[in-house]
């Protein structure tokens, strides 16, 4: 069986190719819905200034998932590292108005989730415990 669907990372990589990826789970109350995607679209015609090692990846509207319509879309940073996750957290306690502008219309309920996801290749597990 063929897949559906083909992956090949944009320019083959280009100069960062992550390793691991923190991918947040949301949703937006519908009233707020119209300006949230025109704050995203501005915000990906900008250059987002992120700390070292992460990279935006891009806010995407959920069609098909298990989790909807609780969380209908789903903002992807790349990670160098895992050290990256506190330059992540870093940049967004000082997030640049564009991006704050994005965030504030998350909505509180259900709670946002977030997944932190390591390649295949060079990945590595996580245990707790």
């Amino acid at each position: 069986m063929n897949p559906s669907f083909t992956f090949e990372p944009p320019d083959g990589g280009g100069p960062f190719w992550p390793r691991f990826e923190a991918v947040w789970f949301f949703t937006v109350p519908p009233s707020n819905r119209a300006t949230f995607e025109l704050r995203i679209a501005a915000l990906e015609s900008a250059a987002l200034q992120t700390g070292p090692g992460v990279l935006y990846q891009g806010t995407y509207t959920v069609t098909a998932s298990g989790l909807a319509p609780a969380f209908e879309y789903r903002m992807v940073w790349g990670l160098e590292s895992l050290a990256a996750v506190q330059e992540l957290n870093n940049m967004l306690h000082a997030a640049p108005p564009m991006l704050r502008g994005c965030l504030e219309l998350i909505s509180q309920m259900p709670v946002m989730r977030a997944e932190i996801m390591g390649r295949t290749a060079g990945g590595m597990m996580l245990t707790v415990g």
